[in-house]
């Protein structure tokens, strides 16, 4: 019986620190569940008045532009990136450095912007 491409949303603890059953190793690797799962513990982590895990997914998909408007402190972002490392180690079976690579990659891509730069009229954007 074939599986609907959906997708599931993990808590960061859960995908660092549990053996990921099949059904998890499907969703993380056939739907988009683990970017997902990585842009709502990333709207945890910076501590966002978004919290409706299905509008923030809405934002991220309607809005070229959210990691702009959505900012974090060097705090929480070191923070988010410690477990996220944790999170890729145990996902990939992975050694540090791998799994560093692997966060700082996704961070390129969807990471908030800095809180340091909230007031400034001009970011410097990937696609510009």
């Amino acid at each position: 019986m074939a599986r609907k491409k959906n997708y599931k949303i993990y808590e960061m603890d859960y995908l660092m620190n549990n053996d990921l059953s099949e059904d998890d190793l499907y969703y993380l690797f056939e739907t988009p569940s683990l970017n997902y799962s990585l842009l709502i513990n990333e709207f945890k982590y910076s501590n966002q008045e978004l919290t409706d895990e299905k509008k923030i997914i809405k934002l991220a998909q309607s809005d070229e532009e959210w990691m702009y408007k959505t900012f974090w402190t060097e705090k929480q972002r070191n923070a988010f990136e410690e477990d996220a490392k944790k999170a890729f180690m145990n996902i990939y079976r992975c050694g540090p450095v791998e799994a560093e690579s692997r966060v700082q990659w996704w961070i390129l891509y969807y990471g908030l912007t800095n809180s340091k730069y909230r007031n400034n009229k001009k970011i410097d954007k990937m696609s510009e």
